[in-house]
């Protein structure tokens, strides 16, 4: 993945490395929002038409997008996720791209095993300007993705 040479902005990266941070929680929220889904059938009773079929309703319910969910940060911050899982497909596929090379090590130990930087950069024998050249390149090509899919707007520096 190669971005078009244009600068996402820093409030838009922002916002990435904090649907990477919280990508196990945002996965849970859903979860427990398609748990939560529950048929509810329409009105039921001698009401002059017969019921609703619930089998029908609980199918077409449980086939609609969530459209948002609310994480709870391990700092304890809430933060909404509208479409998430839109959102969890493409931060699900940009790791699946970058799997098995040098940045897909880097952003997994970042991101998934919390390591601070000078951590990966020993680790992976880096200096600390490659390791965020790395990290801004990936941003960058997880903010296009997400602005061709419609999850975010371009917003450019």
């Amino acid at each position: 993945m190669a971005y078009s040479g244009k600068i996402i902005t820093k409030r838009t990266k922002r916002f990435i490395d904090k649907m990477f941070y919280n990508l196990n929680a945002i996965k849970k929220a859903i979860a427990v929002a398609e748990y939560e889904k529950e048929d509810t059938g329409g009105r039921t009773g001698d009401v002059g038409y017969s019921p609703p079929d619930p089998t029908g309703n609980k199918a077409a319910h449980n086939l609609s997008e969530i459209p948002s969910v609310t994480v709870t940060t391990k700092r304890g911050e809430k933060f909404t996720v509208h479409r998430p899982q839109k959102w969890v497909t493409v931060l699900d596929d940009c790791l699946k791209h970058y799997e098995g090379d040098f940045t897909g090590k880097l952003v997994r130990r970042r991101y998934f095993k919390h390591q601070r930087p000078e951590a990966t950069c020993s680790f992976l024998a880096i200096g600390e300007s490659m390791y965020y050249e790395r990290v801004d390149s990936f941003l960058n090509d997880v903010a296009i993705i997400a602005i061709k899919v419609g999850l975010i707007k371009g917003e450019w520096e």
